[in-house]
């Protein structure tokens, strides 16, 4: 019986004791090769039924050639690890995704070094059974993505890449097209590695759960995204942590989004039409409500920005950094460029907002700017400018007339909020924004309070804007 098992064409369907077949396919290797409208294969645990290949048993499939409307179904026991090596494979499913994750253990697909491929979906998602396929890849165990090849891959109608349960990325050069989410992952998004180039309608990178809030987590370790997105260039109903990596969304609704942020290393540059930074949602394009439900112009403790790391590039319509709940900076470098409507600023925040650490730096509109209610170690300053230009340089210098830092703006401004290790009470430095220059001595560690609806009154002299603390925006949440 064994002997028959390994020697049947992939055409026969498998027979005899699973027990047996399961043993004969798994740690095993099988070279699947596409050929237009059909493949061929000499394992056992693979059918072909003209261009749909089902994989049903554990083991290593290497996948090489075309096939140009068809798909590949991985349907093996939960316990049968599956990998899928593609050399060279190129896979249109005109109606459905091109690699599709029924059932199995744990499922990996390698890109074989040196390889191009490519899998598209021709435009329609039709169900063929209960599980809603909308992604060329699409899984329902978890997924791992690794290797040094290349995949390109389009989905006029859906997603990109789906996990209905974890999916980690190790590595690989990825191009993605995709009328939704670009990555889409529901328990837990792992990026560890990997160039990727996405182009989404929906969010860039995507985790989502909405039965258990304490998943739908979005880590990023490691690699490169280059990402214009019609929502979210990075969104997690949960939490997204960033250590490293090179982040660069030139185009997204919001540009970093979840319940919780917190950034301590990469390089992130973010230009968004709303908010840069959004912790806890607040308003997006499906609507004005947090993750979860609720009122967005409520405070949420549970929502929380932190940085202590990394460098971070602002471009943003709405809030530059925007938190439900509280915003913590104890390290890194952070940029903010706009907002240049005065129903926005570069800070928001529902709770307290702290610095005690790292570079600052932000312009924008006066309208609703806002402090940093505290700081401890170090100062920060909001300083009225009156109206500049965009490309007006900025340069603070202390008493001694040493250069403390040098930014250029991207957009025109009114006020200008800094802060850096060098800033320090009791202290007087000068600031250059433009054609404005002007004195500013440290009396407190917190100078100049912001000018939003809690904020309204000690104007201050010129160049001042108050000596309030930052105060939270009141109704300014989402």
């Amino acid at each position: 019986m064994m002997g028959t098992l390994l020697l049947a064409g992939c055409s026969a369907q498998k027979t005899g004791d699973a027990a047996e077949t399961q043993a004969a396919s798994a740690g095993s290797e099988h070279t699947i090769t596409l050929s237009g409208s059909t493949a061929s294969c000499s394992s056992a645990s693979v059918t072909i039924d003209g261009g749909t290949i089902r994989i049903t048993g554990a083991g290593t499939y290497e996948i090489t050639g075309t096939l140009n409307d068809g798909m590949v179904i991985v349907d093996a026991g939960d316990e049968d690890d599956v990998e899928l090596i593609l050399n060279n494979a190129n896979i249109t499913s005109g109606t459905s995704a091109a690699i599709y994750i029924a059932n199995c253990g744990d499922a990996t697909i390698t890109l074989a070094s040196g390889s191009e491929n490519a899998l598209s979906n021709g435009g329609s998602f039709v169900n063929i059974d209960d599980k809603n396929i909308d992604g060329v890849i699409y899984s329902t165990e978890d997924l791992a993505l690794r290797g040094e090849g290349s995949l390109t891959v389009v989905s006029p109608a859906g997603h990109g890449v789906v996990s209905k349960d974890d999916l980690t990325v190790e590595s690989g050069t990825y191009s993605i097209t995709a009328a939704s989410h670009g990555v889409s992952g529901k328990d837990e998004l792992v990026l560890s590695g990997g160039t990727f180039t996405i182009a989404a309608g929906g969010d860039g990178v995507h985790a989502d759960n909405d039965e258990d809030d304490t998943l739908g987590n979005l880590t990023i370790s490691g690699g490169e995204y280059t990402i214009t997105a019609g929502d979210d260039g990075l969104h997690a109903s949960g939490n997204t942590v960033i250590s490293a990596g090179t982040v660069t969304i030139s185009e997204s609704y919001e540009g970093v989004e979840g319940r919780t942020i917190t950034i301590s290393g990469g390089a992130i540059n973010v230009t968004a039409g709303d908010d840069g930074l959004n912790a806890a949602g607040g308003s997006d394009q499906s609507g004005a409500e947090s993750f979860f439900g609720g009122n967005p112009f409520e405070s949420d403790a549970s929502a929380s920005i932190l940085i202590s790391g990394g460098t971070l590039y602002v471009n943003s319509g709405g809030d530059g950094i925007d938190s439900n709940g509280s915003i913590t900076m104890t390290g890194g470098q952070v940029f903010v460029s706009g907002p240049t409507n005065s129903g926005n600023g570069w800070l928001d925040y529902g709770t307290t907002a702290t610095i005690s650490g790292g570079t600052i730096v932000a312009a924008g509109a006066a309208g609703m700017a806002e402090n940093f209610s505290s700081a401890e170690g170090q100062g920060v300053m909001l300083v009225s400018t009156g109206a500049q230009a965009a490309g007006s340089t900025i340069q603070l210098t202390d008493a001694s007339g040493n250069v403390l830092l040098t930014w250029e703006a991207d957009k025109a401004f009114e006020c200008v909020l800094i802060s850096t290790p060098d800033v320090q009470q009791g202290s007087a430095y000068t600031l250059t924004a433009g054609s404005s220059t002007q004195t500013v001595e440290m009396t407190s560690a917190v100078y100049g309070g912001g000018m939003g609806m809690a904020q309204m009154g000690g104007m201050g002299q010129p160049g001042q804007m108050g000596q309030m603390g930052g105060q939270p925006g009141g109704m300014r949440r989402p």
